[in-house]
């Protein structure tokens, strides 16, 4: 019943509004405790050979090559058989399986086939088990059933030191129709379909586990019932190689432990995933919540998706992907762990993203974190959905009046005939609507809105106060192609350390939003082209300052920012070229003046940062006042104004640097 709950709570902060973040709150599950011990001097011993079973005693019968059990007990199996099948049908009765080296296959059904009863599998210590099916069964049950060279239609549990070889050439590896518990063990299972699936819950607490799969590796598929198709893992190594998703729950993933290496559909490529086979590394239908475990996912799809809410409270990940890193239809938390996004479309996606501690490394080919609606419904700026961008048309608004975008947009705008269109997500129901279609159902638009004025056209924007991204804390470092933080609605930051290598063309910027982009608290640093340059809003309690630069500034430049006593505040080497440069930190106060400089040295870390350092030598460029919330000023310290952030310059200043009055038309005189 906790899920019910936890699915109401949910509901209930999605209506709230951004007051509160629309974030899960899922509560820890029980490990549950497997017995594994057994009594060898109680164990009915079942022999195994070539010509046939060897048993004798109450509850069991021999026909052929099947041995059947009716009565709950303990049961001791070794040898080898190369066509049998073991079938327990013993109604409400708990069965112990004691694997003590066994290797038996089946030509024409499942060698193990739980039929009713709950059995528990425990792998003797010491020994090598191996269970294989064939091509082909006869004689299902029910029509599609067993499926799987283990199969039990009640409870099953897996556990012992010893080794278990599963091959399920006819469909899956290990099949449970209710709850499938894995205690420990080493399991090295291949399958046509998919390596282990449990249609309630499937459960790991231990063990080592490798897996190969021409479906998904781990699979919960319950869809009936909102309590049941969860997956838990709290423990083990697991080792995944899957055609399709590594790991798929219908409802709830729940992950605290364990090591995790999962490659999906080869893994990540050069060119952007957008197939309609899901590929997806972790995946799951309601919510996934991360408190642990280490993480290495090199998948084809998305490497961690849930359409519902993800929460990340902890772990190391190291991913590489061809869609996005961490994607969430609803919301998308981390709140501790350590994420190396080293490839992928999108780093972080959701309805909103909330970054309160950890570490997260991205580097993207299009968006670094992007906060959108995926069921938005209307036209106009920031509504175009998780596909959208800034203007023009597949979700792009049109620019204020008399603004022209830059070249660099003219494709995305106006494709050619015949030219792909804006590409959609696998996996998402909603298909393109026409613009009639946008304009008849704006009016059902259930979520909540807010008018905003559009640079030029007041009253024009509406912004969804759940679409925001919010970073509170931690460290945030994006290498993105296109945008470094896109919101469709607001940013909000309020502490922690960001830092932005955002675009090389003016068709995107470092920072883009359609609401508001306040900074309350922390440093940022955000580098990238000029041509849609956006400053922080003005209601920004921290002040911030952006500077445009007359020309591109080559990769790996140092800027610092000094106090006029020479204490360096913050320095800076972008990792791609920048043109435009956005600093804010709590020790920059209206009314002070600082210092600009270019080209010395500190000792920076890694990215290529350092707070409060230690700088030498380098170009003074200028010397400038801190105004207000939001200072815009070229390199020699002179004014740039502009409406909504885009970095128009005043008229005194485009004589003084010889620049065009708007970076737009910068950008289209390249």
């Amino acid at each position: 019943m906790r899920y019910k709950k936890w699915m109401i709570l949910l509901a209930a902060m999605l209506i709230s509004g951004c007051n509160t973040p629309v974030s899960p709150s899922v509560q820890q599950p029980e490990t549950q405790t497997v017995p594994l011990e057994w009594d060898a001097s109680s164990a009915i011993p079942i022999g195994l050979s070539k010509t046939g079973f060897s048993a004798s005693g109450a509850g069991i019968s021999i026909d052929g090559n099947k041995l059947t059990i009716s009565k709950e007990g303990t049961y001791l199996l070794e040898g080898a058989m190369d066509n049998g099948q073991i079938i327990v049908d013993a109604k409400n009765a708990e069965v112990q399986l004691i694997l003590n080296g066994i290797s038996l296959s089946c030509a024409d059904n499942a060698p193990i086939y739980g039929k009713d009863g709950k059995i528990t599998v425990i792998l003797a210590e010491g020994t090598d088990n191996s269970l294989a099916d064939m091509g082909e069964y006869t004689d299902l049950q029910g029509g599609d059933e067993p499926d799987a060279a283990l199969f039990s239609k009640d409870d099953l549990t897996i556990g012992g030191p010893g080794m278990l070889q599963v091959n399920g050439q006819y469909s899956h590896g290990i099949t449970c129709k209710d709850n499938l518990t894995i205690a420990e063990g080493v399991l090295s299972i291949t399958a046509k379909e998919d390596g282990i699936r449990g249609r309630d819950s499937l459960t790991i607490n231990g063990g080592t586990i490798s897996i190969e799969a021409g479906g998904d590796g781990l699979k919960s598929n319950n869809d009936q019932d909102a309590d049941k198709g969860q997956i838990t893992l709290t423990g083990g190594t697991l080792d995944i190689t899957a055609g399709c998703d590594g790991i798929q729950a219908e409802t709830l993933l729940d992950i605290s432990a364990g090591s995790y290496q999962i490659i999906t559909a080869g893994g990540s490529q050069d060119l952007h995933y957008d197939g309609e086979e899901s590929c997806k590394g972790l995946k799951a239908g309601q919510g996934i919540q991360i408190s642990g475990g280490e993480f290495h996912l090199n998948t084809l799809d998305d490497a961690i998706h849930s359409n519902g809410s993800v929460e990340i409270n902890g772990g190391n990940f190291s991913i590489s992907t061809s869609d996005d890193g961490v994607h969430g239809d609803q919301a998308v938390a981390v709140h501790d762990g350590e994420l190396l996004i080293a490839r992928c479309y999108e780093g972080v996606e959701g309805l909103n993203v909330t970054v309160s501690s950890g570490t997260i490394h991205i580097t993207a080919s299009d968006d670094g974190i992007n906060a959108a609606d995926p069921d938005a419904k209307q036209a106009g700026p920031g509504m175009g959905g998780m596909t959208g961008g800034r203007w023009g048309g597949n979700g792009m608004p049109e620019p204020p009046e008399g603004i022209e975008p830059p070249k660099e947009m003219a494709d995305r705008m106006n494709p050619p005939e015949g030219a792909p269109q804006e590409r959609q997500r696998p996996d998402r129901e909603n298909q393109p609507l026409e613009t009639s279609q946008i304009q008849q159902e704006a009016s059902s638009n259930e979520k909540p809105l807010r008018n905003m004025d559009f640079p030029g056209e007041p009253g024009k924007r509406q912004i969804n106060e759940d679409v925001y991204i919010k970073i509170s804390g931690g460290t945030v470092i994006i290498d993105a192609q296109s945008d470094a933080l896109d919101s469709n609605g607001n940013i909000f930051l309020e502490g922690g350390t960001v830092l932005l290598n955002g675009p090389t063309n003016n068709g995107d910027g470092a920072l883009d939003y359609d609401g508001d982009c306040t900074i309350t608290d922390g440093i940022l640093v955000a580098a990238g082209s000029s041509g849609m340059a956006m400053a922080l809003g003005t209601s920004s309690t921290q002040p911030s300052l952006s500077i445009y630069f007359s020309e591109e500034q080559d990769a790996g430049t140092t800027v610092n920012l000094s106090t006029t006593e020479g204490n360096s505040l913050v320095t800076f080497a972008p990792s791609k070229k920048f043109q435009n440069l956005v600093i804010s930190t709590p020790d920059l106060k209206e009314g002070q003046t600082v210092v600009l400089s270019s080209g010395g040295t500190d000792q920076l870390d890694t990215e290529g940062f350092a707070y409060q350092g230690s700088w030498n030598g380098g170009e003074k460029l200028a010397e400038i006042t801190i105004s207000g919330p939001v200072t815009k000023v070229s390199e020699d310290g002179s004014e740039v104004t502009g409406m909504g952030g885009f970095g128009q310059r005043g008229r005194r200043n485009r004589q003084e640097t010889g620049l065009s009055s708007d970076p737009l038309e910068e950008s289209e005189n390249k």
